[in-house]
């Protein structure tokens, strides 16, 4: 494979990836030069593996797969890492859903925001909250120092998707439970959801 046929793989890697995406969203996500990707992206828009369209608000084009397809809605729930690929290029993020996202771990503690180590919670098409988490290896427990919801809120089906992916990802670091260790009214609704989650591998 040459290397204008390697470019023109990765640049549909991303798409597919992204779903939807500047001709700079798609060369930043395997770092690509400016000069290739868009030589690039000329090629598969003509061979039409690749198609325009167009998303409010959005002052630059927009590309997405020929082959795609959008579903009606989407019902899923993740806690997302710092590194994920949907809020690992912040610009594209506060586009998408207007979430502003930086980590704060070298910030000062008097300085920080919403804490130390947080985690951006995804449920349906929306950034829904932000966590401040903590694993606490010696005591086998993940710790909740900080809910932060993202307006209008999470209802009663968000609070508990956040629950439950809470005790998920305390399982998958092979943690005992999860604590709450923070003074915010979203703590005690979220206390309320831990204790009902169907997910009953970590207890609250």
């Amino acid at each position: 494979m040459d290397e204008a046929a390697a470019q023109r793989g990765l640049l549909l890697h991303a798409a597919g990836a992204l779903g939807v995406a500047t001709e700079k969203d798609l060369r930043d996500y395997f770092r690509l030069a400016p000069g290739d990707s868009r030589a690039r992206l000329a090629e598969l828009l003509e061979e039409g593996a690749l198609q325009a369209c167009t998303v409010q608000a959005w002052p630059q084009p927009a590309y997405c797969l020929a082959s795609l397809r959008v579903p009606r809605t989407v019902s899923s729930s993740a806690l997302l890492s710092p590194f994920d690929s949907l809020v690992w290029e912040r610009e594209r993020t506060e586009r998408l859903f207007d979430f502003r996202y930086r980590l704060e771990i070298y910030t000062p503690a008097h300085k920080r925001v919403y804490g130390y180590y947080v985690l951006p919670f995804l449920h349906n098409e929306r950034i829904a909250a932000r966590v401040d988490l903590r694993a606490e290896r010696a005591h086998e427990r993940l710790t909740v120092h900080a809910v932060h919801e993202e307006q209008p809120g999470l209802d009663e089906a968000g609070m508990q998707a956040l629950a439950e992916s809470l005790q998920r990802m305390a399982a998958w670091l092979g943690l005992a439970e999860v604590q709450l260790n923070c003074p915010r009214a979203s703590a005690a609704r979220l206390r309320v959801a831990l204790a009902s989650s169907r997910f009953s591998d970590v207890p609250a």
